[in-house]
């Protein structure tokens, strides 16, 4: 055993540098994808403790998702990485078993002796990159995540033990798998190697073999280098395929997220909009428009005290003064509301059935109730054609998922303020609206005040974009011992709210992109290893530097081009489909988003290039050596 060690010892060190590209490149894999998940994990924590008490279900559901769909796309491209970055080292291996093999070496003796290099890159590679992306996790999460690190610390390590076991399985198990197939084939097939013949190929594509002829012999040269292994060059598509998909999943899909959440805030404001009421009134409901309220159940604040109701004639006055677009009166209460359950007779190919929608056991929740006047709405809420009468609701998102099961096919049933009047209710719509965090149900203001015994209002909001009318607005309530809020503040600051929610997880796709990244030269890096006597070769033929660069840059953007447009296409679907499905993103973001990425993978292909030709800085001679 120790005799195979020390071959493995001599063999990684003068063997060129693509064992050395599989270790930092391992190693680099196993830091960064134990970091992510690690980071991920904790992210998800910390946020979902935070949006479950401050956001709708949907808000809290899209950011929670975005973080865990990452991490599963993170690990899983972190596995396929290893799984490139060991095949193609074995693939290099395959002359060398070749010549065991012919030598008459016992297939124990040379498996053991092949498996050993493999083995020194495993141990060391999962052991400095477990190491190391722990650490940084550590120092990551004392500075940023205090509180996670400290009550998940138990979990933390299992999960950073299980995926180092995972790692160093993964890296064992496919080499081991690939000396295996080695070891069964003879040494003919083995010196042959895994390369395919040019023109061979262009004799195969009918059609396309012309066109192959009339390319400049850079391209002929570069497509040549790319076509001869087979083996290396579709895992090498498959694996920047994956990692192309995670970029613009965590990119793209960050941005679109961030999008849409922001929209979603931004149709339940209206522009240029002022609250009139009493100063406690419009605290709370200000409150309630920013989610900054502590927790999910509702405060104790009575909205139909006597003190707030607003005079009739001060309605009046104010709908004299000029330039007032819109007046629009509103009813607001805390209520107790109840799950109706519904039978519907469904009629198919097996005859009339009864389906029951709802459970039993009704469910019930306090929500914020609130009377409307839909021929005088200020806000976007109703910009979504939503339709509203004297016998139906319309319920946020939150309250659909807490205690309904099909709340299109259900009812609602709202107490009255006294608790001795009960009225149900259809629901014709759901809105995705963050007013109390979703737990809100609007319904006509007659509705309502006749429910609750009470023929005025509490809130009133008025549409003006005149700043003089503003002061006389202002100037009218104050005689009747009222005040007003902007809209158009609570607005900016329920969307600061947001925004400090997505910058508070902003590291993590910048960190999976970097990630990406890192995989993509990897990649690259180990694919071009296995060029070298190339290179010696058109050296030696007086090719000049400049010459190999655009060889190595037209090579790295053959393998690029088709894998970012697949990743691309792949991974925007993946957002609209499956992580964001309700998902509102303009077209300039969509444009910005794919040149983005764009621009990123050239300037990856460049990079690529220019360390491969700073490795490439030898002799003709000793890059036409298989070893140093």
């Amino acid at each position: 055993m120790l005799g195979m060690f020390d071959f493995a010892k001599k063999a990684f060190k003068h063997r060129k540098f693509q064992p050395m590209i599989t270790l930092i490149g391992l190693i680099t894999c196993v830091a960064s994808t134990i970091f992510l998940v690690l980071l991920g994990q904790g992210l998800g924590l910390s946020v979902t403790q935070i949006t479950e008490t401050q956001f709708t279900s949907f808000l809290s559901s899209t950011i929670s998702q975005f973080i865990y769909f990452d991490t599963a796309l993170i690990f899983i491209v972190g596995m396929v990485v290893i799984y490139f970055l060991f095949t193609s080292m074995m693939a290099d291996r395959q002359k060398d078993v070749g010549l065991i093999k012919a030598l008459g070496s016992k297939e124990n003796t040379g498996y053991g002796y092949v498996m050993a290099e493999p083995l020194l890159i495993t141990i060391y590679g999962c052991i400095l990159g477990g190491l190391f992306g722990l650490s940084t996790f550590i120092v990551y999460s004392t500075i940023f995540l205090p509180n996670t690190l400290l009550s998940q610390g138990l979990t933390y390590f299992c999960l950073f033990l299980g995926l180092l076991a995972i790692s160093f399985c993964a890296s064992w198990v496919i080499s081991s798998r690939k000396a295996e197939a080695f070891f069964k084939n003879t040494p003919v097939n083995l010196f042959a190697g895994d390369t395919q013949n040019f023109d061979f190929v262009k004799e195969q594509l009918t059609g396309v073999g012309k066109f192959l002829d009339r390319l400049p012999w850079i391209l002929q040269i570069s497509l040549k280098g790319i076509i001869r292994s087979r083996s290396k060059t579709k895992t090498a598509i498959i694996c920047l395929s994956l990692c192309i998909f995670l970029m613009t999943v965590s990119l793209a899909g960050g941005a679109v997220a961030w999008w849409t959440t922001r929209s979603y805030v931004d149709d339940s404001f209206g522009q240029n909009v002022i609250a009139i009421g009493d100063q406690a009134v419009l605290d709370e409901y200000k409150n309630m428009m920013t989610n900054v309220l502590n927790t999910k159940s509702l405060s104790s604040f009575n909205f139909i005290e006597n003190e707030f109701f607003i005079d009739r004639d001060f309605i009046e006055k104010l709908s004299n003064i000029q330039q007032i677009g819109t007046i629009d009166n509103r009813l607001i209460i805390i209520g107790h509301v109840v799950e109706v359950q519904t039978i519907e007779i469904v009629t198919d190919a097996t005859g009339s059935h009864y389906v029951t929608y709802g459970q039993s056991n009704v469910r019930s929740s306090d929500a914020l109730i609130i009377g409307i006047n839909t021929n005088s709405m200020v806000d976007n809420l109703w910009m979504q054609n939503m339709h509203i009468d004297a016998n139906t609701t319309i319920i946020g998102s939150t309250l659909s998922e807490s205690i309904f099961d099909n709340p299109l096919k259900q009812k609602i049933a709202l107490d009255s303020n006294d608790s001795n009047r009960r009225e149900t209710f259809s629901i014709s719509d759901i809105v995705l609206d963050p007013i109390n965090q979703g737990l809100v149900v609007y319904m006509p203001i007659d509705s309502l005040q006749k429910l609750n015994s009470i023929t005025t209002h509490n809130l009133v909001l008025v549409k003006t974009q005149d700043p003089d009318t503003v002061l006389e607005i202002e100037s009218l309530a104050k005689q009747y011992g009222l005040n007003t809020l902007s809209l158009d503040k609570v607005h900016q600051e329920s969307l600061s709210n947001i925004d400090r929610i997505w910058l508070s997880i902003l590291p993590f796709p910048i960190l999976s992109v970097v990630t990406t990244i890192i995989g993509v030269l990897n990649c690259l890096l180990v694919s071009f290893s296995g060029r070298q006597h190339d290179f010696g070769i058109l050296r030696a033929m007086g090719a000049k530097g400049n010459y190999t660069a655009k060889i190595v840059l037209m090579e790295s953007l053959a393998f690029v081009l088709p894998t970012a447009i697949t990743g691309i296409l792949i991974g925007m679907l993946f957002n609209f489909a499956f992580l964001i499905p309700n998902a509102t993103i303009s077209a300039q973001l969509l444009i910005i988003c794919i040149s983005g990425l764009s621009l990123l993978l050239l300037c990856i292909c460049i990079i690529s290039a220019t360390i491969i030709l700073k490795l490439n800085k030898q002799t003709p001679t000793n890059l036409m050596q298989d070893t140093q």
